[in-house]
């Protein structure tokens, strides 16, 4: 009885194993999807692979790598990529497989750590399931390509192993399945190159016109500039300072030390020298009227067509003003009224009569000057001190 058994088990076995591997073929590729390239002298990584049994249609399924290769190796540098049209992507689309796109939801992930001189890279490669029929069915995921970048610029490519799968209807699992809504509606992403020109030049015109108007606005907060302040004539400059002069404290203390007096006379001096450089144009010559000596003022007015009225005036104040300056004579008190009586004079005597090529001053007019006497012998009345030096004329 047992060895019956026996046989006829052995014959049910040697039956039923030309149906096995037939069955067996049937879920083996057909076809070659992937090729590997190792370069001479590179070393093949090694892979662990993961993906799921079991998988809903319809639904995404991971394929999760863990690569250990060399430390200078980089699997997937520019992320997991299939050609359009090439062979792996017609081989996952005859198998009922689509690579997830990013902007869809798939995400596409890598991590690397070091250990020791090897390296290790966790990729995880979404894919989703899209059976042609629907039902409980078996299906394979053919080999992927993975492509590694190496340190001397070279490429090596090698191929993931074949995974068979369980696909199962969505509702596989209800009794009496109705028919779900349409998912939400989903944002759509198209790209538009020109659009980003577009809002460049709005954003640059829009930067444009606020400097604009920041500077327009900045001007006008700004107070108007008023009118330049016309320079006054010489002979309003030489006026105004010689009755400065003499409303000074320095005239009213004219009768105190010999010294405030000697200073009084050089500032007579200095506005009258300084109005004649003016005046005739020396400035422009290169002669400053303060810095010219008496003999190189007399020699430039002696030049000046048509002649300088009271050219004796200026010559008797000037040789004057040198003996108080340069002699040391002390002037007394009436010198001083006399000095600047006659620099008074001076001005007006030469102060060009108008239409003769006297322009009118859009300034204030200057005070009036006091009434110039007629000119006296230099120091008339010298000081007891000044008498001996100065001699019944002083004339240089």
């Amino acid at each position: 009885m047992m060895r019956r058994l026996a046989l006829g088990l052995a014959l049910s076995a040697i039956g039923l194993a030309p149906l096995v591997v037939a069955r067996a073929d049937q879920t083996a590729p057909k076809e070659i999807t992937c090729l590997e390239k190792i370069p001479q002298g590179a070393k093949r990584p090694t892979v662990e692979e993961k993906f799921p049994g079991e998988v809903i249609a319809g639904y995404e399924a991971s394929l999760d790598l863990e690569i250990k290769h060399g430390k200078g190796e980089t699997p997937l540098a520019s992320g997991f990529r299939i050609a359009s049209g090439s062979e792996a992507e017609k081989a996952l689309k005859s198998h009922g497989f689509l690579i997830a796109e990013p902007d869809a939801g798939g995400e596409f992930s890598i991590e690397t750590e070091t250990d020791g001189d090897r390296a290790i890279s966790k990729v995880r490669i979404p894919v989703i399931v899209a059976p042609t029929q629907s039902g409980t069915r078996s299906m394979i995921l053919p080999e992927l390509p993975i492509s590694v970048s190496r340190a001397n610029g070279e490429t090596m490519t090698f191929c993931t192993r074949v995974h068979l799968v369980t696909v199962t209807d969505p509702t596989a699992g209800e009794e009496d399945p109705k028919p779900h809504p349409n998912p939400p509606a989903r944002a759509q992403i198209e790209p538009w190159p020109m659009m980003w020109w577009i809002l460049a030049a709005v954003a640059l015109a829009l930067l444009v016109i606020g400097l604009l108007i920041r500077y327009i606005r900045k001007q006008m907060a700004l107070a108007a500039p008023g009118l330049e302040k016309q320079k006054r004539l010489p002979w309003e400059e030489a006026l105004l300072e010689l009755e400065a002069l003499r409303v000074s404290p320095l005239y009213d203390s004219r009768s105190g030390a010999g010294a405030i007096r000697a200073e009084l006379f050089d500032r007579i001096s200095d506005s009258v020298r300084k109005y004649l450089g003016a005046r005739y144009g020396f400035d422009g010559l290169g002669f400053d009227g303060l810095e010219t000596t008496t003999n190189e003022m007399m020699t430039l007015l002696g030049r000046v067509r048509p002649g300088i009225p009271r050219v004796d005036l200026i010559q008797t104040f000037l040789g004057e003003c040198d003996l108080v300056k340069f002699a040391r004579v002390e002037p007394a008190i009436d010198d001083c009224d006399q000095a600047l009586a006659r620099a008074v004079s001076i001005v007006q005597a030469t102060t060009p009569l108008p239409g003769l090529g006297a322009q009118p001053s859009h300034d204030e007019p200057p005070p009036a000057p006091p009434p110039a006497p007629p000119p006296p012998p230099a120091f008339s009345q010298p000081s007891p001190r000044a008498s001996d030096s100065l001699g019944n004329g002083g004339a240089p």
